[in-house]
């Protein structure tokens, strides 16, 4: 027989039963919020109400401190446009803000020491923030299309600038990057479209890939003489890269580092004096180019800084640079001569897709090939190692591997032949 329950008992059955839902997640709402205990007698901000237009976080919640806003806690809440938060927050999660394209002002808690990833994305009207001194973590992403934001204070304790954090800030006009950072990721800045200058500091070491691409009003930035690399296209796309002051017989140098060539440049390339640095891709497909020296006194080149330079012929590089890196001259087509200098290791597919390379001397001061260095199968036919002995060779680049026959080594036809062959895909190391 089939019972019928009375409507006050099914009511309060349900409402039972969203608080049991409630106390099993650990969290409960309170005027629109959700809460949840992290323990300690802390707790955090999970949720909202997505109609809210105001909201102020209280600093405790049934006797637990409020600590943190959790991963997602207002994310997609497009009403709301104005955010107190209590002195107690110490963490912003990931996706906090994310959304939120009503959001006009917030001000920060100035013990705060983390903003996620994400963690603001999206909220469009955001004009500006000030970011306390105690933060010392930003996420990938975090302030990513604030298209309002005019402009941000970063803190003294943030070492990283990390990837995406302010692309597609429209409006954001000047940067200053604190004393303390090492790197500035990946499109850190892609796409500030009126950001005209930015002030790097001495403690910078390396720039992402496109950290500053189609920032179209940059037109001035003066790099850190201690940096150590530079990733691809950083400043492409800039009043920058079209400066002639930073232009060096056609080619883009910024402080000692030469970063492009244009497509067009032809005959034999000669390193304008001062450039101690080439960039990833500098002359990658520079079609016309029929041979390169590198002077002394460049100690750094990138990967694939002359790749598919399709009409080279001939390449001489100096004692200064000992690393010749991934790619660095692959696809070269025409190649036919190349003088290694002072090279000590020769990276992956360096030398690879040149098939009238023929003979190579490896000279004494290198003691570390790749795997795939080298064209397999067809090309080579003398490779003359000065050093003959201490050879070893393994399937990883960590330093273990069985010992290389001097004899073996020391036949220039038969290096060749290992070397485009059984020994192509592994690695040879001197120690």
């Amino acid at each position: 027989m089939k019972k019928i329950f009375p409507r006050s008992i099914t009511a309060g059955l349900c409402a039972s039963a969203l608080l049991l839902m409630l106390f099993a997640f650990g969290g409960c709402a309170d005027g629109g919020i959700g809460f949840e205990a992290l323990g300690n007698g802390t707790c955090a901000v999970i949720s909202c109400d997505k109609t809210l237009t105001e909201v102020t976080v209280p600093e405790k919640h049934r006797g637990m401190t409020v600590v943190a806003l959790g991963d997602g806690a207002f994310m997609e809440c497009r009403y709301l446009s104005s955010v107190t938060l209590p002195d107690t927050v110490t963490s912003i999660g990931k996706n906090a803000f994310s959304g939120c394209s009503s959001l006009t002002g917030i001000e920060l808690p100035p013990h705060l020491t983390t903003v996620g990833e994400n963690a603001f994305i999206g909220c469009t009207k955001l004009e500006s923030l000030s970011l306390p001194d105690t933060v010392t973590s930003l996420g990938v992403s975090a302030f990513s299309n604030c298209k309002a934001l005019t402009s941000i204070v970063i803190p003294n304790g943030i070492t990283e600038i990390p990837g995406y954090v302010f692309s597609g800030c429209y409006s954001l006009s000047d940067v200053t990057i604190p004393e303390g950072v090492t790197s500035v990721g990946e499109k850190a800045f892609f796409d500030c479209r009126v950001l005209k200058t930015v002030k790097l500091p001495s403690t910078l070491r390396s720039i992402g890939d496109n950290a500053f691409i189609d920032c179209a009003l940059l037109d001035n930035v003066e790099l850190p003489a201690e940096i150590e690399t530079i990733g691809v296209s950083v400043f492409n796309n800039t009043a920058l890269f079209d400066n002639q002051n930073f232009r060096k017989n056609g080619m883009f140098v910024v402080g000692c580092w030469l970063l492009a060539a244009p497509s067009d440049i032809s005959g034999d390339i000669v390193i304008p004096e001062g450039v101690t640095k080439i960039g990833h891709h500098a002359f990658s497909g520079c079609s016309e180019i029929t041979s390169v020296t590198v002077p002394e006194g460049v100690t750094y080149m990138g990967e694939n800084a002359f790749s598919s330079c399709k009409s080279v012929t001939s390449v001489t590089l100096p004692s200064s640079l000992t690393a010749i890196p991934d790619h660095a001259f692959s696809k070269c087509i025409s190649l036919t001569s190349i003088d290694l200098g002072g090279a000590v290791t020769i990276g992956e597919y360096a030398l690879t897709g040149c098939p009238f390379l023929t003979d190579i001397n490896i000279p004494d001061s290198v003691n570390f090939i790749a795997a795939k260095a080298f064209n397999s199968g067809i090309g080579l036919l003398s490779v003359n190692f000065k050093v003959t002995n201490g050879w070893r060779i393994s399937d990883t680049a960590d330093g273990s591997g069985g010992e290389v026959s001097a004899d073996l080594i020391g036949d220039p036809s038969e290096a060749a032949f290992m070397l485009a062959g059984e020994w192509n895909a592994k690695y040879l190391f001197r120690k």
